[in-house]
């Protein structure tokens, strides 16, 4: 790997984290020491040994203010987490990735509205045209590799290499919906436009990144890791809680990178949001750019950008990405008009890496934020103390709830609690902020219960509406019906094979590496599971009225077919 030249001038680092730029004039008004505990509050929970931790970084204007770690990087041999410990950040990778992309349009070796098989021809014909740009802003339509890749048997903690990934889009067949009909998160369009940077520059991906932003940027720790065996020293580790106390290990190992796979520090991401200050790695144009948000065909204009999305927190704009991969937890934000960047970095699972950032921007921030009734109303009910959960939530919000991003959850009583239980993901505190509406800090969200209890909206942070639940009902079959369900289907997409079946009075789904998936009625032929990845199933007929084959469909894929086989497998 070549030396990273570094930023001119030196930095210097006083005492356990406070760091003074000399990259810049000195600020007039350094941050008080009052703000540096207010930050370092945020974050006492994990400022002690035996914990996984987090690192902050925060700069204004081309200034350090503040960076300092907290916990433990690796909990097996205690190392502390510091400001430049590297990080996976996830999906704040993406960031990067539409950057390249975005140079090299400037540079005309491709254009924004070049269909994805000028670039790779491997890529199949998919039914309807799909371009770069409809990939950058997530309303392209190419099904999601995660739910891919589990739904052929992969499990998220396998190397998973971007030949294997490419193998599997090159088997695909069609698309969610029409290109730019709608915004559906795809991780497989990232990892197609970190393939086409490579294919156009003649560079590998981490070649060009490091060439073209990372050097530039003076940001030295900073790379794209599409190697699970490369050896990154100091790197942080990640944890999930574990059932009864303690930490288990959330294991990670990508080989993969577009989509995922940057590895860096706080330190370098609070570089990299200055740059939207100061264009020096892009220009004027290409930053531009960067900030040009999605429009659908209907005319409507999508919150997400190239790499970003675009939001407010508390009357101030706000620009930004978070991350989740086994236990990292991500999230960077820069407020142009304040020309001020916050990076939260964790290594465990129910870090709230995005709630602690804003945490940290009341304190930086305090005197920034508008004194807009409607706004302080806002913030009021954003910290409101926790109030008693209601007999009536106790009584009516239990029960299984199908949600449009994807998973079925169900909610469950806890003598005079609720808890949310997520496939896959540990038990959850439903935290009462309101008589129908509760905080579940370990995801991020919040749910708002209709009047009905029969539904309810999940609301981010920042107050939006981000998806929807909608309570499942009983049903009971018939024997004669469970029985037409049972039998071997076959996904040609994914080459991959599910036996139903009936056991129990129900219907279960196996597959060799995942076992067993039991599967609930919805309707009859319709069915869901508490697997995130195969989270409904709806069987189709032949006009005969007998079972041809099902679709299955989970967050980001929909209607992907398998076909029943007519003569059944040797054993």
């Amino acid at each position: 790997m070549n030396a990273r030249p570094r930023l001119a001038g030196v930095c210097l680092a006083l005492g356990a984290g406070l760091i003074l730029g000399a990259c810049q004039p000195p600020d007039p008004q350094p941050i008080a020491p009052g703000a540096q505990r207010g930050i370092d509050a945020v974050f006492a929970d994990m400022d002690r040994p035996g914990v996984p931790g987090a690192s902050v970084a925060v700069i204004r204007s081309g200034r350090m203010l503040y960076s300092r770690g907290y916990g433990s990087a690796q909990l097996e041999h205690g190392a502390p987490v510091t400001p430049r410990t590297p990080f996976h950040v996830a999906s704040v990778s993406k960031q990067f990735t539409a950057m390249s992309v975005t140079m090299l349009a400037s540079q005309g070796v491709l254009g924004l509205d070049d269909p994805v098989q000028r670039h790779l021809p491997w890529v199949p014909d998919l039914g309807r045209p799909v371009t770069v740009r409809q990939m950058i802003h997530h309303t392209s339509g190419i099904r999601d590799q995660w739910e891919l890749l589990a739904m052929a048997g992969w499990r998220l903690d396998d190397v998973i290499t971007t030949d294997q990934i490419r193998r599997l889009m090159e088997r695909q067949r069609g698309l969610n919906f029409e290109p730019n009909a709608q915004y559906m998160y795809s991780n497989m369009g990232y990892t197609l436009l970190a393939q086409i940077v490579e294919a156009v520059s003649g560079s590998t991906f981490p070649e060009f990144t490091a060439e073209n932003i990372f050097d530039p940027l003076g940001m030295e720790r900073t790379h794209f890791h599409d190697d699970h065996e490369m050896v990154v020293p100091g790197r942080a580790y990640s944890y999930a809680p574990a059932e009864g106390g303690g930490f288990t290990k959330s294991v990670l190992s990508y080989a993969n990178a577009g989509a995922t796979s940057l590895f860096t520090t706080a330190e370098d991401l609070a570089l990299w949001l200055d740059n939207f200050r100061h264009h020096e790695v892009g220009g004027e144009a290409v930053m531009a750019q960067m900030l040009t948000r999605g429009v659908l065909n209907d005319g409507d204009t999508i919150a997400y950008a190239h790499g970003l999305s675009t939001g407010e927190y508390r009357g101030l704009a706000t620009l930004g990405h978070g991350g989740a991969d086994a236990g990292f937890r991500s999230a960077v934000t820069w407020f142009p008009d304040q020309e001020v960047g916050i990076v939260v970095l964790t290594n465990v699972s129910n870090g709230n890496p995005q709630g602690r950032l804003f945490s940290v921007a009341d304190v930086v921030l305090a005197d920034a934020f508008p004194q807009d009734p409607q706004v302080e109303e806002a913030v009021a009910g954003h910290q409101e103390d926790v109030v008693e959960v209601s007999d009536a939530a106790l009584e009516e919000a239990p029960g299984r709830y199908r949600t449009s991003i994807g998973p079925v959850i169900t909610v469950e009583r806890e003598e005079r609690r609720l808890v949310v239980r997520i496939p896959d993901v540990p038990a959850s505190d439903m935290v009462p902020r309101a008589t129908a509406e509760f905080e579940v800090p370990d995801v991020g969200v919040s749910i708002r219960f209709a009047e009905s209890w029969d539904s309810f909206d999940l609301i981010s942070p920042e107050g939006e509406a981000v998806g929807t639940g909608e309570r499942l009902p009983d049903v009971d079959l018939t024997q004669s019906l469970l029985d037409g369900y049972a039998g071997t289907y076959y996904s040609p997409e994914l080459d991959a094979l599910y036996n139903i079946r009936v056991e129990g009075g129900g219907l279960v789904a196996h597959h060799v590496r995942h076992g067993d998936i039991p599967l609930q009625p919805v309707l009859t032929d319709e069915f869901v599971s508490d697997r995130w990845f195969f989270g409904n199933v709806r069987f189709r007929r032949d006009p005969a009225g007998s079972v041809e084959g099902f679709d299955v469909s989970g967050g980001r894929v929909s209607n992907l077919r398998f076909l029943r086989l007519i003569q059944p497998l040797p054993n």
